[in-house]
């Protein structure tokens, strides 16, 4: 992700405007899953749901300000996957 789609995706997310925060997590994953092309599963099966997604609007805006979301990409990048497995989220 280039610092300018960075910037577009974090200021959609900021928003809190639920129809740009919907646009911009299924962009981010859209661009993730193309860049990733599909695992190797050494198993077969589909691999865990990595937890559930966050329960509530609350939650999920809980998050956004907790401290780690200014400073670390990793934690935005949890955020953001927990965000995608919300039942909240019209898909």
């Amino acid at each position: 992700m280039t610092d300018q789609e960075r910037a577009a995706y974090n200021e959609a997310l900021d928003s809190k405007d639920p129809e740009r925060v919907k646009l911009a997590v299924r962009g981010a994953y859209e661009k993730f899953k193309g860049d990733a092309g599909e695992p190797e599963l050494v198993n077969g099966g589909s691999g865990p749901a990595n937890g559930p997604g966050f329960l509530s609007r609350e939650d999920y805006y809980a998050a956004l300000e907790d401290p780690r979301y200014a400073t670390s990409p990793e934690y935005q990048a949890q955020v953001h996957a927990k965000l995608a497995r919300s039942h909240f989220v019209r898909r």
